[in-house]
C-alpha cells in the first residue's frame, strides 16, 4: 500500500455543494496538478469520524476505524456499500495512525 500525505499547504480549492442537475452534495479537493472528487457518503463518514474523535473526552478512546461493509447488515433505504465503525479499540486505531504518518513522513506534532 503505498502512503500519499495531503498537507494543507497542498489545497488549493475546495468546493463543496449539490452539482447542477445532481441530488446530493460532492465535494472537489483541488490539489496542486489533480482534482479528488468525494462523494456525499465519504463526506459524511470522514465529518462523522471526525465528530467522534473531537467530542471524545477520554484520551485513549481519541481514534476510530471505520471498515467496508458491503450490505451484510445494511438497513433499508441505505446504499449497499457502507463504512461502519469497527469496535477496535481507540488505542490500537491511533497507534496505527502514528505508523503510517511515520511511513509517510509528516512529522509527528
Amino acid at each position: 500500500m503505498s502512503i500519499r500525505p495531503i498537507a494543507n499547504e497542498q489545497i488549493e480549492r475546495l468546493l463543496v455543494g449539490v452539482p447542477t442537475g445532481h441530488q446530493h452534495i460532492r465535494a472537489a479537493l483541488q490539489l496542486q496538478g489533480e482534482t479528488l472528487l468525494l462523494q456525499e457518503a465519504t463526506i459524511a463518514n470522514l465529518c462523522r469520524a471526525y465528530l467522534r474523535v473531537s467530542t471524545e473526552p477520554r484520551p485513549g478512546a481519541r481514534a476510530v476505524e471505520l471498515r467496508a461493509d458491503a450490505g451484510s447488515s445494511r438497513r433499508a433505504g441505505f446504499a449497499p456499500h457502507q463504512l461502519l465503525e469497527t469496535d477496535r479499540p481507540g488505542g490500537e486505531v491511533a497507534d496505527e495512525l502514528a505508523r503510517l504518518l511515520e511511513r509517510g513522513g509528516l512529522p509527528a506534532a
